[in-house]
């Protein structure tokens, strides 16, 4: 799944991707993405951090997520509140975590984002500005009123945080 304001090159992108999550047996995966604007991802896991290698990490922001069938599977579904923005981020990677199975951003492939195309181009009929309060809002109220209040406390410290 890729957003659609992602700019990537390389005649096998998806054979690379595929190949460095089973190389790492990764059950969730992305590469690395850098913003085409000035500020960058607040998720700092997702940079790129010239390493070379595939670094495990504990979430990934889901601008190009590949997710493994087992993962899949063991989700099954998001619940609704989660259905804008973030939540989803952070409630794989508790799962994730749950069943034992490792995530992984690529410092081999890099992707760029537009950051918010979908607004900017007047695609959508609602401002960037309320699209993000539902939906901090709506992952805040799941999350802080669920079982899984410590593991989105602790994944959002350790994704704004991250040093490699």
């Amino acid at each position: 799944m890729f957003n659609n304001d992602l700019i990537f090159h390389g005649p096998r992108l998806l054979e690379n991707m595929l190949q460095e999550m089973k190389t790492n047996d990764l059950a969730l995966y992305s590469p690395a993405i850098t913003n085409t604007g000035a500020d960058q991802c607040f998720w700092k896991q997702m940079w790129n951090w010239g390493t070379y290698s595939v670094r495990e990490v504990p979430f990934i922001d889901f601008m190009c997520p590949v997710i493994r069938r087992d993962l899949a599977e063991y989700i099954v579904k998001y619940p609704d509140e989660l259905f804008l923005g973030w939540g989803p981020d952070f409630y794989t990677g508790i799962k994730a975590a749950e069943l034992g199975v490792k995530i992984g951003v690529s410092d081999n492939i890099t992707l760029s984002h537009l950051v918010s195309q979908t607004f900017t181009s007047g695609a959508i009929e609602i401002k960037v500005s309320d699209f993000c309060q539902q939906a901090d809002g709506n992952m805040h109220n799941f999350f802080l009123n669920s079982k899984y209040r410590d593991n989105f406390n602790e994944l959002r410290k350790l994704g704004s945080e991250y040093k490699i």
